[in-house]
């Protein structure tokens, strides 16, 4: 975030996607599976509409920054 002048703010968790990668597809023509990841399929191809937004960074340095992520 600080790269793009914004406060940096602290993270939300990642997604798990262990239960994901360790289905095993090959065989299996009971799915349809672009539908079944349809949720994936249109995260990713959204992600050009993705712009960083955020509270402006004001400080005059890194040292000065009282934000809780750097607490």
């Amino acid at each position: 975030m600080r790269q793009f002048r914004f406060d940096q703010n602290i993270p939300t968790n990642p997604l798990n996607l262990d239960q994901l990668h360790m289905e095993d597809i090959r065989e299996r023509t009971d799915q349809y599976w672009p539908q079944y990841h349809r949720t994936w399929v249109t995260m990713r191809n959204e992600c050009h509409n993705c712009v960083i937004q955020g509270i402006p960074f004001t400080k005059n340095g890194h040292l000065h920054d009282n934000t809780p992520y750097i607490q």
